[in-house]
């Protein structure tokens, strides 16, 4: 072989090692950045879902003072149900941002606030709130448990 044969096969050598390389250290540097954006967009959605549980605290203290002023429920009744809806749908996208960990504590708040739902409907007096209120207690925690989970889930807490 001839001298120059010998520097084309090295250098086709360094420049085959350099490029392999650099596609490695993209490629892992790539998957790096993903995980760590995906990570922050679960911070956010945990973060997120347990600071919202307001407008359902709010709807149960709007559909009490319009039981305790006598006033027909149904506006009440109709936002809990929506807002009940959307609380759904949330938890079911939760599902598929979020590692199969969660899942019994989606079913035990999607449960409780089903049980709240059905409470809902029979309420038409001060005399039925107690059990309601009871519902309402159990939903709340279990809100509080998911978000919870979420966090652990999305390395907030241990």
């Amino acid at each position: 072989m001839n001298f120059a044969a010998v520097i084309k096969g090295k250098i086709t050598e360094i420049i085959i090692s350099a490029v392999v390389s650099a596609l490695i250290s993209g490629s892992i540097g790539y998957f790096i950045t993903m995980k760590a954006q995906r990570e922050a967009s679960l911070m956010q959605i945990a973060m997120t879902f347990a600071q919202d549980s307001q407008p359902l605290v709010n709807a149960f203290g709007s559909t009490m003072t319009a039981i305790r002023l006598g006033n027909d429920l149904e506006r009440e009744k109709n936002g809990i149900r929506e807002l009940a809806a959307e609380e759904r749908a949330t938890v079911e996208s939760l599902k598929l941002f979020f590692p199969a960990d969660i899942n019994d504590a989606v079913n035990e708040y999607e449960t409780a606030l089903s049980e709240y739902i059905s409470e809902m409907r029979s309420v038409n007096s001060a005399v039925e709130l107690p059990i309601w209120t009871e519902t309402f207690d159990r939903m709340i925690t279990k809100r509080g448990e998911l978000a919870n989970e979420l966090a652990k889930a999305a390395k907030l807490k241990d």
